[in-house]
């Protein structure tokens, strides 16, 4: 690692946090943007200081910082009234949710839809006792064929999902309940599919640990010491699971190694930045601009619209494996170098100027909120992790249908209310 370089990236990324910070107006938004920040360092940052040829990478990640924090900037000042109102809405329909323990009803009802899919189209309920082993030697990337019926139970699950998570408010401080009423769903997934990366485990980790820190003021020194005790498992978890989807058996470790490993792996996604910056082979943008658009309409009604295969083709140009080949891996280069595979070298600076006004927007309508704190921590981690790491077409499907439900009942409230005066 050249340490130069690595203080050239660091200075750079926070000079422009410390600018962009002092226009924000509240703990809520600097916490977010500095989060959503370092995530972007981080995973598409810190990769440059490896000693590589970078080309003109570098370039590339320091335009797209300040892009990003001038459109998360520009969301906020647009919804500095709005959010106002949005927060009072919310706050007095879920005290009367809570108040009524329709929270009840809700989780029952959001597990059920996840467990008739067990029943069909196939009986499997076998499958939650003895799931299968994972298998990352079998991945195809192809999509898996869905009837009528299939989809609704799918579709209704994910309406679900948002109060669900607001559900989870009752539980914030009965850790015991709350961390198993976060891995339920997870686990189902893993019975279901026969698959959970790596990833969704760092989500769940982290939304755990940062909801019940936020959420109970009083035991900090406790949920601090839970999370320092939590992470060495944490990383045997995350390089055993990534050996044993791959059939490789591990007969000795160190604990030292394998954070090196992880930390490497989750850092160097800029080293493939060559393959796609060098290539003048580009997306294809109208076909992306439609998957945008279509996203939030059910693929029953809109079929291969609504999916747009960015890693999949990002990874052909890297290894020449098309999916459903032997071998075919999805690999990922960050969002600084998604950037420029989707709108090209002269308009790369489009993607982090939307991508920082979406977070922006979800930053407001979820912040100063105790009952939209897991959200706001769920929108906060998509960012910050997922986004900077697999790129957005891993992202904006789960930030605008999973809470699509959440969206129309803010966007009915604000209609039904709209001449209230807060």
């Amino acid at each position: 690692m050249n340490l130069f370089s690595l203080f050239i990236i660091t200075f750079f990324t926070y000079f422009i946090y410390f600018i962009t910070q002092r226009y924000l107006l509240n703990f809520d938004e600097k916490f977010y943007y500095l989060c959503g920040l370092t995530g972007t360092y981080i995973l598409c940052g810190m990769g440059m200081s490896y000693n590589q040829y970078m080309g003109l990478y570098p370039i590339y990640y320091f335009i797209f910082i300040i892009f990003l924090s001038t459109g998360f900037l520009f969301s906020i000042s647009i919804f500095k009234k709005l959010k106002i109102k949005i927060n009072f809405l919310i706050t007095n329909s879920l005290k009367y949710y809570f108040k009524k323990k329709l929270f009840v009803i809700m989780i029952i009802l959001y597990f059920l839809f996840l467990l008739i899919q067990f029943i069909y189209p196939d009986l499997r309920l076998n499958t939650l006792f003895a799931p299968k082993r994972p298998d990352l030697t079998l991945f195809t990337g192809l999509q898996i064929e869905r009837n009528f019926v299939d989809y609704i139970i799918q579709y209704v699950s994910i309406l679900l999902f948002p109060f669900y998570l607001i559900s989870l408010y009752y539980f914030r401080k009965n850790y015991i309940i709350l961390l198993i009423l976060l891995i339920i769903p997870l686990y189902f997934r893993l019975c279901l599919t026969g698959n959970v990366g790596r990833g969704d485990f760092i989500v769940y980790f982290l939304l755990y640990f940062s909801y019940i820190y936020l959420s109970n003021p009083n035991k900090k020194k406790i949920n601090i010491i839970l999370l320092l005790t939590s992470i060495p498992f944490l990383i045997l978890l995350l390089y055993f699971w990534s050996y044993f989807r791959g059939g490789i058996i591990i007969n000795s470790f160190n604990l030292y190694d394998m954070y090196q490993i992880l930390f490497f792996q989750q850092t160097s996604f800029p080293g493939f930045s060559n393959y796609i910056i060098n290539n003048n082979i580009t997306a294809n943008i109208y076909q992306y601009i439609l998957w945008i658009i279509t996203t939030p309409i059910p693929k029953l009604f809109t079929g291969n619209l609504s999916s747009i295969p960015l890693n999949y083709e990002i990874s052909y140009i890297i290894n020449q494996l098309v999916p459903g080949t032997k071998g075919f891996t999805v690999i990922l280069t960050g969002v600084v170098t998604e950037s420029v595979y989707i709108y090209g070298k002269y308009f790369f600076w489009i993607h982090p100027l939307s991508i920082g006004f979406i977070f922006g927007s979800l930053c407001s309508i979820t912040e100063n909120n105790k009952y939209l704190k897991i959200i706001y921590l769920y929108f906060l981690i998509y960012w910050s992790y997922i986004l900077n790491r697999a790129g957005i077409a891993s992202t904006w499907p789960v930030i605008i249908n999973y809470f699509i439900s959440f969206y129309v009942i803010i966007i009915y409230g604000l209609y039904k209310y709209r001449h209230l005066k807060i």
